[in-house]
């Protein structure tokens, strides 16, 4: 979907419905819209901020942006997988205050990001290598996800080096959402539109 067209889809699903669809790759033009969506939310006097997800993920610092920006409103968030959240969608879903899934979406949970492949970072937190920067910054989301899952560390650990799918009952049972909802709106794009 081209920025344009990104742009009003998030400015007329916010004005409608009070959602914030994040959708396609987490890039730079995502914290482009997304931010300034959150800022025109929290004006709007909304009561909580729902990101309706759709995304197989993109850069973390981009994930960690979004996430500092409506941490810094204090406004609690609602995040809902809509079709999937892989990787950075799946972060982003973890640090939202109520975490859903509608019936048929799906999430991963993996070490992917720094420009670095899944297994490299997984040999820095077995401390086969060292990269303080690293293990500090997926030791901290880890931690982030454990204290509302009931997964062990370990199995946690086990289900991101794989890059284990979670369908959306398989996430309730382990505590990696909180329910499994049908909304009563979801982001509708054109069906010539691919993300």
């Amino acid at each position: 979907m081209d920025p344009q067209q990104y742009a009003k889809l998030v400015a007329d699903t916010l004005d409608a419905h009070g959602v914030i669809p994040v959708l396609g790759d987490l890039d730079d033009t995502t914290i482009a819209i997304v931010q300034p969506a959150i800022y025109r939310a929290a004006n709007m006097g909304l009561e909580a901020i729902t990101f309706h997800i759709t995304t197989h993920g993109g850069y973390l610092d981009v994930v960690t942006a979004i996430e500092a920006t409506f941490q810094a409103f204090g406004i609690p968030t609602i995040g809902v997988i809509i079709g999937y959240a892989y990787s950075g969608g799946a972060m982003l879903l973890s640090s939202c205050d109520i975490r859903c899934a509608t019936p048929s979406s799906s999430l991963i949970l993996h070490y992917g990001a720094l420009s670095m492949e899944n297994r490299e970072i997984s040999a820095f937190m077995h401390r086969r290598y060292s990269n303080d920067y690293t293990v500090r910054f997926w030791e901290h989301r880890i931690d982030q996800i454990l204290a509302r899952c009931k997964l062990s560390r370990e199995e946690l650990v086990q289900a991101m080096e794989i890059e284990r799918h979670f369908t959306a009952q398989e996430a309730l049972e382990c505590g990696l959402i909180d329910k499994i909802i049908v909304p009563n709106y979801s982001v509708c794009l054109p069906e010539e539109t691919s993300i």
